[in-house]
């Protein structure tokens, strides 16, 4: 986990600007959209790390079979 996530959870941390709260109740007029194209930005990061040859490489044998199944 810490080889997948570690410097991605760094710069969500990191970044004091970054604002991901997506219930309408919690964000000012307009918010949400910017929000949620920040999570999903977050999102296709982290699958497209997990989902990358140098990543599943790295992945315990029974992991790897079952990806190459998929």
């Amino acid at each position: 986990m810490k080889l997948l996530f570690n410097d991605l959870f760094q710069q969500i941390l990191g970044n004091d600007q970054l604002d991901l709260e997506i219930d309408p109740k919690k964000v000012p007029r307009g918010g949400v959209s910017k929000n949620e194209e920040q999570l999903r930005n977050f999102v296709k990061i982290f699958l497209d790390r997990i989902t990358s040859y140098a990543m599943i490489e790295k992945m315990p044998r029974e992991i790897r079979y079952i990806i190459q199944i998929c």
